[in-house]
């Protein structure tokens, strides 16, 4: 994927039970052991549980937040994560900061006096954001599991806050799901409509909800009604499916 895009959606899909929790622990746990020529990480791994937030302003803050704590903590890296935490901070509402963040009130006014005085403006914070991680080559993987478990304005949320909130250089995204449910569940939203034919079934008679903008559709075999491809050494039901996005839009 990071041959095609600089950024991009990777999703492990499967139904309930069939292991894509375990499957993404041991995928977590062999990039955080992958080792460089200069003996650095290759990846650096930010686990986010998009349930625990109810809106976008609490999200992006702690996909940033996470995204900030998983990069290396040498000094090296100190101004990366000043400016990956300086977007997160740009798109968040102040209230949302001193309940994530447990800003006490010195450090709350100190905060109110930067944004008053300098270009932190949310697209000014995203292009200082986006020209440090592209410099820096240092990919990193964001693992939402279990979207599938959201309810419809909770998955939207998700929707929003990886396109185009979260698109950027060198961020990837791992999210796991049941197709199915994910798929009932945003029939319930105004994202898809319940009279399109199923894209991702060719010559489906029933009605089924159209797929959403950005959503990886799974692999397909040579034939048109074949199941999606199960990649070799992953359970039973578990596939993997790509998307590779240019853009935010």
């Amino acid at each position: 994927m990071r041959e095609q895009s600089e950024s991009g959606v990777l999703a492990l899909i499967g139904p309930w039970g069939s292991g894509k929790s375990s499957v993404l622990q041991m995928t977590i746990q062999h990039l955080k052991n992958a080792v460089g020529g200069a003996g650095t990480s290759m990846w650096s791994v930010a686990e986010l549980n998009p349930w625990m937030y109810s809106d976008l302003e609490s999200l992006t803050l702690a996909l940033f937040s996470e995204i900030r704590a998983a990069l290396p903590d040498d000094g090296q890296w100190s101004e990366l994560r000043w400016k990956v935490g300086a977007f997160g901070q740009s798109v968040s509402p102040l209230g949302k900061l001193t309940g994530l963040l447990g800003l006490d009130s010195s450090e709350l006014i100190k905060l109110v006096a930067e944004r008053v005085a300098g270009d932190t403006s949310a697209s000014a914070a995203k292009r200082t954001a986006e020209t440090a991680l592209r410099q820096a080559a240092l990919p990193v993987l964001v693992v939402m599991d279990g979207l599938d478990r959201l309810a419809p304005e909770e998955l939207l949320v998700v929707f929003k806050l990886i396109r185009p909130v979260g698109h950027l250089p060198n961020v990837y995204y791992l999210i796991s799901f049941d197709e199915q449910t994910l798929l009932d569940v945003l029939q319930r939203t105004d994202l898809v409509g319940s009279n399109h034919q199923h894209p991702g079934i060719p010559g489906e008679a029933h009605p089924g909800p159209a797929r959403p903008p950005g959503l990886p559709r799974p692999r397909q075999r040579r034939h048109d009604h074949a199941p999606p491809e199960r990649t070799t050494g992953l359970p039973r039901g578990v596939h993997v499916a790509s998307g590779v996005s240019s853009g935010p839009g």
